[in-house]
């Protein structure tokens, strides 16, 4: 029995060499726009927190209401912005 029928990480795991020269499984570009949807991700999760933080504490909620509140508008904030940049950018033609 091999190591990746043994572990479910290394089942996962088992073939993706991300930073080796050496038998490649992911092309470069398909590396590149994973880095750049996880750098998207950060920055709109980040700024919809942010939004959602400043938000809530202007109207006052505290404790578990604040944080469902927060919790939601983030998301909400997030989600547009993802979906506002990335329009711009296939509308701009810097993506397909």
């Amino acid at each position: 029995m091999d190591q990746s029928s043994r572990s479910p990480t290394a089942f996962i795991l088992h073939g993706v060499h991300w930073f080796s020269d050496s038998s490649d499984s992911l092309p470069a570009g398909f590396r590149l726009a994973i880095l750049w949807n996880v750098i998207g991700i950060i920055v709109c999760g980040g700024l919809g927190g942010v939004t959602a933080w400043a938000f809530v504490a202007s109207l006052g909620l505290n404790g578990t209401p604040g944080a469902i509140a927060a919790a939601l508008i983030g998301m909400v904030v997030a989600v547009a912005l993802w979906a506002g940049v990335t329009s711009l950018l296939r509308m701009l033609g810097w993506i397909r």
